[in-house]
């Protein structure tokens, strides 16, 4: 029997002592996974943990300096928190206070985004049954045109493919295989613009020219341009729906979101005891006290 015993013993103590050295060579392996580029004491900061913390932007690039300069400012931020805790300044009770609020607007914050943002649906019946009660609302501030440019570096070269659209070539080709702008991956599409969005050059050219035509070439800071216009929206008018659609969608959201809010809130306040001392609201206003005092007498 007492052999048993012993090699049940036996038996749980490598079972424990395979466990730890699971856990051990997991975390080594981890470690060595995490790539660390700064440490301050036993915190570390690893190259994963910058790279998710750096802002992705399409066409933001980063450089060097500015990572070298959020590594320096990470290694502060951290030699001032451990001296703070070191000093046992986040025992404080306001402190304590703080966090407790922080924690629970994130905590609230948290729970509606995914109770209620994920049930708030905009639909196209929606966007357009509004636009058609509320289009008064969204009347256009500025002139728009849609333009298509062919930018290309000689008044010859752009002479020459004016030529040949006036002769067939299509527009937009042209503008894939001659335009040295980047919206010849878009066949020259430059969209709904403001004449405050391109050169003065262009914005004096551009609302003289006849819709769909090509205009002559234009000398600009970088090139010769070659224009179309195929659309105008003018100023003071009602904006189209494809103009208003996201700031209609934005509107729906908010009221949706409000709605199911509310609803929520009038759930809950069924389902949870609530007590509330009206009479007290005086005495959280300042000099509430002598308020009283003036009133007695």
């Amino acid at each position: 029997m007492n052999g048993i015993k012993k090699r049940l013993l036996l038996t749980k103590a490598l079972f424990l002592l395979t466990v730890i050295l699971v856990v051990i060579l997991s975390c080594q392996r981890d470690q060595k996974q995490a790539e660390i580029i700064a440490r301050v004491r036993n915190h570390t900061l690893t190259v994963e943990e910058v790279k998710a913390d750096l802002p992705k932007h399409p066409g933001l690039n980063i450089s060097e300096v500015q990572v070298e300069n959020y590594i320096k400012r990470w290694i502060e931020k951290e030699l001032v928190y451990q001296e703070a805790l070191k000093n046992r300044y986040d025992k404080l009770p306001d402190i304590q206070k703080k966090l407790d609020d922080i924690k629970r607007d994130y905590i609230v914050a948290s729970y509606l985004e995914q109770l209620i943002n994920k049930n708030v649906k905009v639909d196209s019946t929606d966007l357009m049954e509004y636009y058609e009660e509320k289009k008064s609302e969204f009347i256009r501030k500025n002139d728009y045109y849609q333009v298509y440019l062919i930018l290309v570096s000689s008044y010859q070269d752009a002479n020459i493919l004016r030529r040949d659209i006036l002769n067939g070539l299509d527009f937009n080709q042209a503008a894939e295989e001659s335009s040295i702008d980047p919206s010849s991956q878009e066949g020259g599409y430059l969209g709904w613009l403001m004449l405050e969005d391109v050169s003065s050059t262009l914005a004096r050219r551009i609302p003289q020219l006849p819709l769909n035509s090509v205009s002559r070439p234009i000398k600009t800071e970088i090139g010769y341009a070659l224009v179309k216009v195929t659309g105008i929206r003018k100023k003071d008018e009602p904006q189209t729906l494809e103009e208003a659609k996201e700031k209609i969608r934005w509107r729906i959201e908010s009221q949706k979101r409000e709605l199911l809010y509310r609803q929520l809130i009038s759930v809950l306040g069924d389902e949870y005891a609530i007590g509330t001392n009206w009479e007290l609201v005086s005495d959280v206003l300042p000099d509430s006290a002598e308020i009283k005092s003036l009133n007695r007498d």
